[in-house]
């Protein structure tokens, strides 16, 4: 299922994601640059998504590709540092 991007700055939606996980669920997948749209999605909204699916027991996986054309995928379940995680993506270190 896809979830909405809000129509500001084309990044994922809090608002309505926690009411789209389901029993069927089994993780979040977010792709930063979003793509067709080029939309980075901010080290605080990483964060808070990363909190949702630890707090709902799911699995939060993202794709951050550069510019270099590598492509870096991590999958988060007991994340014990998400604010370094996310520093590190909003910086392209993935």
């Amino acid at each position: 299922m896809l979830a909405p991007c809000r129509p500001d700055d084309l990044t994922p939606d809090l608002s309505v994601l926690p009411s789209l996980i389901t029993s069927k669920t089994k993780a979040i997948v977010l792709i930063s640059p979003n793509n067709p749209t080029g939309a980075i999605t901010p080290p605080e909204t990483i964060q808070k998504i990363q909190q949702l699916c630890l707090d709902k027991g799911r699995y939060q996986t993202h794709t951050h590709t550069h510019t270099h054309t590598h492509t870096h995928t991590h999958t988060t379940r007991h994340a014990p540092d998400t604010a370094h995680m996310a520093d590190a993506w909003a910086q392209g270190c993935g």
